[in-house]
C-alpha cells in the first residue's frame, strides 16, 4: 500500500500545501479493515493524531467483494457524479480556478528572496486591479468559459433551483435581506457567490497592501541611492 500525506500550511496569511510520500507498506489483510487497521498503525508509528486526518485510500477494487463496502462505494460514485453535473459546482471551479492561479503567480513572486518592499507593494497594487477588474467585468467571461466547458462534457449550462429551507424573518432584517428573491438564478449566483468570494479577498489584499505601504513609510529613512528595504514572505 502506498502512503503519501498532504498538509496544509495556514501559519501565514498565504495558505499552503505540502505533500509528502512518506513509503510503501507491506500489507497482509487487504480487507477494508485490515487497510484500515495497518494505516493506524502507521500513524501511531509517526505520531499522527487519525482525529485531524482527512484522507483518501486506493486499494486496487479488492474491497468490492464485501457488500458492504461495495454499497458505499456506489453510494459514493453517486454522490461524486450528481456534484460534477451540476453547472454551479463547474461554474465555481473555473471562477476558483482563475482567482487562485493568478494569486499563486503572486505568491510565488512575492517569497523570493530578494523582493524589495516597492517591488512587493508593486505586484499587490497590480493583483488588486486585477481582482476589481475581474468583479466589474469579468463574470460574463467566466459563463461562457463554464458554458462551453459544460457542452463540452454533457452537462446542461444551466443553473437548477435546489430545495430553500424556509424559516422565519428575524426583527433586525430589512427589506434588502430578501431582495434576490426575485432576482434569476444566475444572478443570486453572481451576488451571493462570486462578488462575495472578490469581495473577501480584495478587503485582504487591501489590507495587506496598506500594511506594506506603512512599512515602507517607517523604513524610508533606510533608503539611499543603491539599497532597497527587503520583505520576507514566510
Amino acid at each position: 500500500m502506498t502512503i503519501a500525506i498532504r498538509c496544509v500550511d495556514i501559519d501565514d496569511i498565504i495558505v499552503k500545501v505540502h505533500e509528502f510520500f512518506i513509503g510503501f507498506i507491506n500489507v497482509e489483510d487487504t480487507s477494508g479493515l485490515g487497510l484500515f487497521k495497518r494505516l493506524e498503525d502507521v500513524l501511531i508509528e509517526l505520531h499522527l493524531n487519525i482525529d485531524d486526518i482527512r484522507g483518501q485510500g486506493y486499494d486496487n477494487g479488492s474491497n468490492m467483494k464485501e457488500k458492504h463496502d461495495q454499497i458505499g462505494r456506489i453510494e459514493a460514485k453517486g454522490l461524486w457524479m450528481y456534484t460534477l453535473e451540476d453547472f454551479e459546482f463547474l461554474i465555481s471551479l473555473c471562477i476558483w480556478y482563475k482567482l487562485l492561479d493568478k494569486v499563486n503567480h503572486v505568491s510565488k513572486l512575492l517569497q523570493q528572496e530578494y523582493m524589495e518592499i516597492d517591488d512587493a507593494i508593486t505586484r499587490l497594487k497590480e493583483l488588486i486591479i486585477y481582482f476589481e477588474n475581474v468583479r466589474e467585468c469579468g463574470f460574463e467571461d467566466l459563463m461562457e468559459e463554464a458554458r462551453t466547458l459544460a457542452r463540452k462534457v454533457g452537462i446542461d449550462p444551466v443553473f437548477v433551483q435546489k430545495r430553500v429551507s424556509r424559516r422565519s424573518k428575524k426583527f433586525d432584517e430589512g427589506v434588502n435581506d430578501y431582495a434576490h428573491g426575485n432576482q434569476s438564478l444566475e444572478d443570486k449566483f453572481r451576488i451571493t457567490y462570486f462578488l462575495r468570494i472578490i469581495d473577501q479577498a480584495l478587503t485582504s489584499l487591501r489590507d495587506r497592501f496598506e500594511q506594506l505601504e506603512r512599512f515602507e513609510e517607517l523604513f524610508e529613512f533606510l533608503f539611499n541611492g543603491n539599497s532597497k528595504v527587503l520583505v520576507k514572505s514566510n
